[in-house]
């Protein structure tokens, strides 16, 4: 780890900022402690993104060496957040960033950062699968069109959540058989499987993901209601 840089940690607030935690052990910083080696960026509360100016402000600090620490540590929080702006700024600093520096981007999901900018970083996932998430597919017909929309708007990370989606229904597969449910219905359920992993390639290819999981509660609604 000690020749790796460049971190993206997915996962909820509380595992990322726990596994953030662990690389700063590495290099004996205290997250705790105020230090002008440690640089924390956030999403900026009126514009609820972090912006080109924050990015600039980093690369001003960034290569100056550091003081207390061995290494500068920088920590983006929330970095599915950075403006378009702000990636193509960051992307330039993970293509060479100073020896001195650890860059680590905190998010619930890589599908909104760039691809060039998930090719510069060790990806950590550290999603847990059973975090409650919205909109579960067993249950879609307790939904009416606009709530499932709206539901569906609110998953950060379409990929984890469509992993999630698959496992749940096969597990319902598996309860069924044992009920003796009939073949449609076996056979409805292993369609929505396969609408998931066709759509999570979609998604994974850079595809719009809002979009994409918007067009798949359409048709889930028309096909399957």
């Amino acid at each position: 780890m000690s020749n790796i840089q460049s971190f993206l940690i997915l996962g909820n607030p509380i595992n990322t900022r726990l596994e953030t935690q662990k690389i700063a052990s590495i290099y004996k910083i205290n997250l705790k402690k105020i230090s002008t080696d440690v640089t924390l960026i956030s999403v900026n509360e009126k514009r609820q993104e972090i912006s080109i100016d924050q990015i600039r402000d980093l690369k001003k600090n960034i290569f100056q060496k550091p003081q207390e620490y061995t290494v500068k540590f920088i920590i983006i929080d929330q970095a599915q957040k950075l403006s378009q702006e702000a990636q193509n700024a960051i992307l330039k600093i993970l293509e060479e960033p100073p020896k001195h520096a650890i860059i680590i981007l905190e998010a619930s999901n890589k599908e909104n950062l760039l691809p060039t900018i998930r090719s510069r970083v060790q990806i950590i996932n550290k999603f847990n699968i059973n975090d409650k998430i919205p909109f579960d597919l067993l249950n879609y017909e307790n939904y009416s069109l606009d709530n499932a929309l709206l539901e569906i708007n609110k998953i950060d990370n379409p990929s984890d959540w469509l992993d999630q989606q698959v496992i749940g229904l096969y597990k319902k597969i598996i309860a069924d058989q044992k009920k003796f449910t009939n073949a449609s219905h076996i056979s409805r359920i292993l369609s929505l499987i396969e609408e998931c992993i066709n759509i999570k390639k979609m998604v994974e290819a850079n595809v719009n993901p809002k979009q994409v999981m918007s067009n798949f509660i359409f048709k889930l609604k028309i096909n399957y209601s």
